[in-house]
């Protein structure tokens, strides 16, 4: 689940499904929603997060502290850091999350022990994720597969690689006049021998409302140089919540349909059933 404008305040379920379908630009109608792809998350009245369809089920003592993930103990080592114990052939990993000076936050993941039998994950390799005070990503590091043995840096040259490489993003936030925000990509890295590498990446450029919802996404080929546009569409429950998303291709001179729509359906089920007008801080940032 893409996170379209946040999370919103008092909802006990958010059961959100994905469709192809074709949708009408100048009528905001959709097709036919066949064969979906469904997906499901369960919270309590405090907004934790208690059963996901992809990470399973989680679990908090008395005070609210994460107890357990899909039934892996939490030991919290402080109150910003605490590590993951995966049962039996399961990995075990550290977390922590701390505050910058400047208001940032910075989030690590570092494998302590990798799952029996696991080849994608080493012990020692980190993942981490800098955000600004309203949780927009400023940069990105991980670690993955690299079956081509090689990676194309930012000079167009083709470089040898290992079989797993370290990658690192890196974006700037800007606010513009309606209190919105455009998030632009500013290049990315590889960890080769020992250097970090500017390379030739696909560039972004993404665009939120006020409300913090991803309007518009421009991605350019880093090989090619074209430009590939995504546009977002919000239809609103009566809590003025996102209840549909629709996510189309700028339309041609003269085409009102887009056939091939990406259509995420959410039915809210909230704990207090009653209707209530729609509240400007009901939403957080957008990850």
């Amino acid at each position: 689940m893409r996170n379209f404008g946040g999370i919103p305040a008092g909802v006990r379920r958010i059961e959100e499904t994905r469709f192809i379908a074709s949708y009408d630009r100048a009528t905001g109608k959709v097709g036919p929603l066949d064969n979906g792809n469904r997906f499901v998350m369960d919270f309590d009245a405090q907004g934790h997060l208690l059963a996901n369809t992809d990470r399973g089920h989680y679990s908090y003592d008395a005070s609210g502290r994460l107890e357990s993930i899909d039934g892996a103990p939490v030991e919290w080592q402080s109150a910003d850091a605490w590590i993951v114990r995966g049962p039996g052939r399961r990995a075990t990993w550290k977390e922590q999350v701390r505050q910058e000076n400047n208001g940032q936050w910075e989030w690590t993941r570092s494998l302590i022990a990798a799952a029996n039998g696991a080849h994608h994950h080493r012990t020692g390799s980190l993942q981490a994720r800098r955000f600004d005070d309203e949780c927009f990503a400023l940069s990105r590091q991980w670690s993955a597969p690299n079956e081509a043995r090689q990676v194309v840096t930012a000079d167009g040259k083709v470089r040898p690689a290992p079989k797993r490489v370290s990658y690192r993003t890196f974006a700037s936030v800007e606010r513009t006049p309606d209190g919105g925000r455009i998030v632009r990509d500013n290049g990315a890295a590889a960890l080769i021998d020992g250097q970090w590498l500017a390379l030739a990446w696909d560039n972004e450029v993404a665009q939120y409302s006020p409300r913090h919802e991803l309007t518009r996404v421009t991605r350019t080929d880093a090989a090619t140089g074209e430009r590939h546009v995504s546009e977002y569409h919000y239809k609103y429950d009566a809590h003025g919540n996102i209840v549909r998303v629709v996510i189309t291709s700028p339309a041609a001179h003269g085409e009102k349909v887009d056939p091939f729509a990406n259509v995420f359906v959410r039915k809210l089920t909230y704990f207090d059933a009653a209707p209530a007008a729609p509240a400007s801080n009901q939403l957080t940032s957008a990850k």
